[in-house]
C-alpha cells in the first residue's frame, strides 16, 4: 500500500456508547451475561406469577418479585451507567482521534496520547455495522468508526489489509 489510511473522529460519548454496545454484542463474555441475566428475570417473574396463582404469596409478594425480575431485566442500564463513568474518567474523552494506516503499522493519537503498534500486537479485528473494533488482547479494544475514514473507499482498504495482517478478522456488518 502506497499511501497510508487516514481517519479521524471526535471521541464523544455517544460514539463510546456505540463502541460498546458492539464490543458487548459480539463478545462470548457480554453474551452470556445478557443471557443468563434474562434468565434469571424470566424464572424470578414466572415463579411469582405461580406462586399467586396457587395462592402460595398474595399481591405483595408478587410485587417484590416482579421488583426483583426487573432489577435483572434492567442490567442493560446498569451497564449504560458504568461505561458513562468510565467514559467520564478516560482523559481522552470529547478529543479528536487520530489515525494512520499503513501495512506494517496502526497508529492512533489524540493531543494527550499517542500509540504506535505493529498489526502483530492486535488478536483480532471485528467489522461491525458502524466501524470496527480491534483487539489488542481479549478484554480491551479500540474503537474505529466507519465515519471516521477520509474516503469510502479507505473502509474497504482498512478491510482488506486487516484481513491479511491479523489472524483473526470477522465480518458482521
Amino acid at each position: 500500500m502506497d499511501t497510508p489510511i487516514i481517519a479521524s473522529y471526535r471521541f464523544t460519548k455517544e460514539e463510546y456508547l456505540r463502541a460498546q454496545r458492539f464490543a458487548v454484542r459480539h463478545s462470548v463474555h457480554g453474551r452470556l451475561i445478557y443471557r443468563i441475566t434474562t434468565i434469571i428475570g424470566v424464572i424470578i417473574v414466572l415463579s411469582g406469577i405461580a406462586s399467586v396463582w396457587n395462592h402460595t404469596v398474595g399481591w405483595i409478594g408478587l410485587l417484590y418479585t416482579l421488583i426483583i425480575g426487573g432489577v435483572f431485566f434492567s442490567m442493560p442500564l446498569f451497564a449504560r451507567r458504568t461505561a458513562l463513568k468510565l467514559y467520564a474518567q478516560d482523559p481522552n474523552r470529547d478529543r479528536e482521534v487520530k489515525w494512520q494506516i499503513s501495512d506494517e503499522r496502526v497508529v492512533f493519537k489524540t493531543e494527550l496520547t499517542a500509540a504506535e503498534n505493529s498489526w502483530a500486537s492486535f488478536l483480532r479485528v471485528i467489522r461491525v455495522r458502524d466501524g470496527f473494533l480491534l483487539y489488542p488482547n481479549d478484554r480491551a479494544f479500540n474503537w474505529l468508526p466507519s465515519h471516521a475514514f477520509q474516503a469510502p473507499e479507505d473502509v474497504e482498504r482498512f478491510a482488506e489489509l486487516a484481513k491479511l495482517k491479523v489472524k483473526e478478522y470477522r465480518d458482521l456488518a
